[in-house]
């Protein structure tokens, strides 16, 4: 079951790469970069991670991507769902993907305030109905366990982050993915602000969203920084 979510991840985020590609503006880099990005996902999954927690953030980053070049209001129905769907998926995750979801709120408020407007209902709407969906009394020990799980994980659950370029377990993982955290955020910068149109339509927006979510999910190899979950919380970043 687990291999088959698995599967179903790597599909959605080689998926996300093609849609990625399509967006280029050098026909001759199009195909070189989706074959040369999806080569490295199938790489990296040689090494059996397990990447279908990840599931919904492919998800929403796939229909960020897909509004911000189409204006579809289907995107903005896949996101909204999301926001309620992907805390009970992976709590971790959904929290980081909420987290973002803010960022892009903001974003559609400063170019659309109408349509701001209508994804807030969206949101409420969900919401609404996955209270209806699990009862108040759940959702409400839910909550509760919640905040109980963010106050004390690290507490009783936690382990110690490596030391960059030391001697400690683990510490050249952690070293090469806090290196490649950096690197993301200086691409995704350069190609947010550079006045060459790499991208197509609104592209270079996505790049944004997309180094949030690398930059919150290594929250996960901060809590516990063992190597399976230093391993997890690199995929997007790598």
């Amino acid at each position: 079951y687990i291999k088959f979510l698995n599967l179903i991840s790597n599909l959605l985020l080689i998926y996300l790469l093609y849609e990625l590609s399509k967006q280029i503006n050098e026909e001759k880099i199009k195909s070189l970069f989706f074959v040369f990005i999806s080569s490295i996902v199938l790489f990296i999954n040689l090494d059996n991670v397990y990447s279908f927690r990840d599931i919904p953030i492919t998800l929403f980053l796939i229909s960020v991507l897909g509004f911000l070049n189409t204006k579809k209001f289907l995107y903005l129905w896949i996101i909204s769902f999301l926001s309620i769907f992907s805390l009970f998926w992976s709590l971790d995750k959904g929290f980081y993907l909420n987290l973002t979801l803010l960022v892009f709120l903001i974003f559609i408020f400063s170019i659309n305030k109408k349509v701001f407007f209508k994804n807030i209902l969206l949101i409420l709407f969900f919401w609404f109905v996955g209270v209806l969906f699990v009862g108040l009394n759940d959702f409400l020990s839910f909550v509760n366990n919640t905040k109980e799980i963010f106050a004390t994980h690290e507490y009783f659950n936690g382990l110690i982050h490596p030391q960059p370029f030391s001697k400690d377990p683990n510490s050249a993982r952690a070293t090469k993915s806090l290196i490649l955290i950096i690197i993301n955020l200086i691409i995704s910068a350069l190609v947010f602000f550079s006045k060459e149109k790499y991208f197509t339509n609104n592209t270079k927006f996505f790049f944004i969203f997309f180094a949030i979510i690398n930059f919150l999910t290594y929250k996960s190899a901060l809590s516990r920084s063992d190597g399976g979950h230093i391993q997890v919380a690199s995929y997007y970043t790598i």
